[in-house]
């Protein structure tokens, strides 16, 4: 099974009941109870929910509201990431998750999510999941760092300095979370151009120099590996005009 994505609205109490994979609820607005487990709280966009395999749990909404709702197989998550959230079992969504969960946000409200658009997701979510909360200090900082100037030069050497960690702790760090070097500031970069391409003033050639990207053919070959689109086609299904020739 791959990632699934779903935006859902509760309304009153729901039923005792679980699932055989993992689920996240990530709320877009308003507030959702949810008990997990015998362990209870209100979710709202800052306080997001993990529910494990097998866990028994319920909800309840109060008012509007709206969630995404990730479902995937365990074997989507590293097993420290599942360790963790297990038992945590309530959690505040990283930056990189938030901006994630706003744009979508963002985009179903102007012009909806279509399959395509939410399995692309899916999989910017589950492997932003699976890489930020396990983040150290260092690791937290590197990204702040990045995203401060993502157009900067970004060596292994500065990376090493702003981690404040030797070269080989480094490669340490981001191989634990699945990454090189590369691999993670070109991730930093794309959840740059894609809060960027929600402003239609903004053309596509601009985000791509502006985002550490050679030039707009780099971030539409970075775009189309991760979520499958390219930028032209994901500003267009959020109803916004693209500046782009030839995507």
């Amino acid at each position: 099974m791959d990632p699934a994505l779903d935006i859902r609205a509760y309304d009153g109490p729901g039923q005792l009941h679980s699932h055989e994979i993992v689920q996240l609820v990530l709320p877009m607005e308003g507030a959702l109870e949810l008990e997990i487990a015998g362990h209870g709280a209100r979710l709202s966009p800052a306080l997001s929910a993990f529910i494990a395999p097998g866990e028994r749990h319920t909800q309840a909404g109060h008012g509007p509201n709206r969630s995404l709702v990730l479902e995937a197989p365990a074997a989507a998550f590293p097993p420290a990431v599942l360790e963790r959230l297990g038992r945590q079992r309530f959690f505040a969504p990283a930056p990189a998750l938030r901006s994630l969960v706003e744009f979508a946000d963002l985009r179903s409200r102007a012009a909806g999510l279509g399959t395509g658009d939410l399995a692309a997701l899916a999989r910017l979510l589950t492997g932003t999941l699976g890489a930020e909360p396990e983040r150290p200090a260092p690791r937290d900082r590197l990204a702040a760092a990045i995203r401060r100037d993502p157009a900067a030069d970004w060596p292994v050497a500065r990376l090493a300095r702003e981690a404040g960690m030797s070269r080989s702790a480094l490669y340490r760090a981001l191989a634990a979370g699945g990454e090189s070097p590369g691999r993670f500031v070109t991730r930093i970069r794309l959840e740059a151009a894609l809060a960027d391409l929600a402003d239609p003033r903004l053309p596509l050639a601009g985000i791509a120099l502006r985002c550490g990207f050679s030039d707009q053919a780099a971030l539409t070959r970075a775009m189309r590996r991760e979520t499958g689109r390219t930028p032209g086609a994901w500003r267009r299904q959020i109803g916004t005009p693209g500046q782009a020739r030839g995507t």
